[in-house]
């Protein structure tokens, strides 16, 4: 079914850490997206960054569930000099989130709602002033995170999120609990667009999130030393 969905602008897959992932444009990525909409099948998407690639690497499981998401997008310009993806465009789009800009503003072309979830209410609150600024026609109907709904359960939280939700719900949990609770619950959701954030696209906007400089620092040399360790083992 995916290959007739995405015919069109079916592409070979790039592989950084073992991990099998897409190169598409965000306009192809928001074409695909449209053909899995008006075929009536949910749409799962990935924001790609260095943390969830480490993770895979050390865990099947999880490299699994993202391969197996409908569409990736690779959001952290670390993964794209991982992958030899250096181009001035594709690094533009990842420091202008233009993936992000061109799905939400065709969602207010198309009138098509919104929803949030965050694992805290501090990055919820950073993903709506980020909406509100940058994204001021969207309808969002909904917006919660599971620390201040204090549900412990994945039903209650299904539960809450179809009530609400129709169109495109924009998840914020950190990996692996974001990708575990999609391919857990993704027959129950109601929802036709899951796209996952992640909660490292928020700290580029708030300085009240996430890890500090020295810290940002010290994750990316760790990643580039993994990626040049999995190289060299590959090669050898």
């Amino acid at each position: 079914m995916e290959k007739f969905l995405g015919e069109r602008i079916m592409k070979e897959k790039i592989e950084v850490l073992g991990c099998q992932i897409d190169d598409l444009s965000p306009m192809e990525a928001v074409e695909k997206i449209e053909s899995y909409v008006q075929s009536g099948i949910m749409c799962s998407v990935g924001m790609i960054n260095r943390r969830m690639l480490m993770y895979a690497a050390k865990d099947e499981e999880y490299r699994n569930q993202i391969e197996k998401m409908d569409i990736t997008i690779i959001n952290d310009k670390e993964v794209l000099k991982a992958a030899d993806i250096e181009t001035p465009k594709k690094k533009e789009e990842v420091d202008k989130n233009a993936f992000l800009t061109e799905l939400l503003n065709d969602a207010v072309r198309r009138k098509r709602t919104v929803a949030i979830l965050a694992d805290l209410e501090d990055e919820r609150v950073a993903c709506e002033e980020y909406l509100a600024e940058h994204h001021g026609g969207l309808q969002i109907i909904g917006s919660f995170s599971i620390e201040e709904s204090s549900l412990t359960d994945d039903d209650s939280i299904v539960n809450m999120l179809n009530a609400v939700t129709e169109d495109i719900l924009l998840v914020m949990m950190p990996c692996p609990e974001q990708e575990r609770f999609l391919f857990s619950n993704r027959g129950k959701l109601g929802v036709k667009v899951w796209v996952g954030i992640g909660t490292e696209m928020m700290e580029k906007y708030s300085s009240d999130l996430g890890m500090g400089f020295f810290e940002r620092l010290l994750d990316k040399r760790k990643f580039k030393r993994q990626v040049s360790r999995y190289q060299s083992e590959k090669g050898s």
